[in-house]
């Protein structure tokens, strides 16, 4: 039996598979490579990696927007981004330590 399969040929043009069957899908006869649960298994995965991937990166970005626009906001008014650094450190907020951070780092800039 050989593979009801389709592959790439030598010229860029879909050519049917000539590996040996080895799997019978809805009465067609498939090779390892084209097996349909095999490859909606690696389509599964492929995408999956995808998704993880392109949500890393959108979580970058995001960080990287809200640090330039936090430097933003300290080169535009120290003393207000000192005072809601002081007052997010109070009441127990992470961006507390964040804003003294980015104001110690522009001091040292300006200096």
């Amino acid at each position: 039996m050989i593979c009801m399969g389709r592959k790439r040929g030598e010229d860029g043009r879909r050519q049917p598979c000539q590996a040996r069957a080895r799997v019978m899908w809805e009465g067609r006869w498939y090779c390892g490579v084209h097996d349909p649960e095999r490859v909606a298994t690696r389509d599964a995965t492929r995408e999956a990696d995808y998704q993880r991937k392109r949500e890393q990166a959108q979580r970058v970005y995001q960080a990287e927007q809200d640090a330039r626009a936090i430097v933003e906001a300290v080169a535009a008014a120290p003393t207000q981004v000192a005072l809601m650094g002081t007052k997010c450190r109070l009441i127990g907020n992470e961006w507390g330590e964040l804003a003294e951070q980015v104001v110690a780092v522009l001091k040292e800039a300006k200096a």
